[in-house]
């Protein structure tokens, strides 16, 4: 698709890196993933290249724009898994640095804060 937005930044190309790599489809769990642009409902046209969502090629992404209706109807909208990838992006940034998701996760663990 052709975009109208400008080339990604830094953090677009670390987004792109984590949903493709590390948190994989959405749908088909691990699955190597692409990532999918979600689009403005009003206008049809790509948000940014921070609102993207992990679709595999093969059978979801593909679903995503030749089944759109169905495919929501089952899995959500733009939104709702924008609203769950960015969950996920975070959990694994915070992961990586030790940020709030990494500590909380420690303290559950009865081991308090990583510092």
């Amino acid at each position: 698709m052709k975009s109208s937005l400008p080339a990604p930044t830094d953090k677009d190309l670390r987004r792109f890196q984590i949903i493709k790599e590390e948190i994989g489809c959405l749908i088909h769990h691990g699955t190597p993933a692409d990532a999918h642009h979600c689009l403005d409902p009003a206008t049809g046209n790509r948000i940014s290249h921070q609102a993207t969502v992990p679709l595999c090629a093969d059978v979801c992404h593909w679903l995503r724009h030749n089944r759109k209706v169905r495919f929501q109807l089952k899995f959500g909208d733009d939104e709702a898994l924008l609203i769950h990838t960015n969950k996920l992006v975070d959990k694994f940034e915070d992961s990586i640095t030790g940020g709030p998701a990494q500590i909380e996760t420690e303290q559950a663990r009865g081991r308090g804060p990583l510092i």
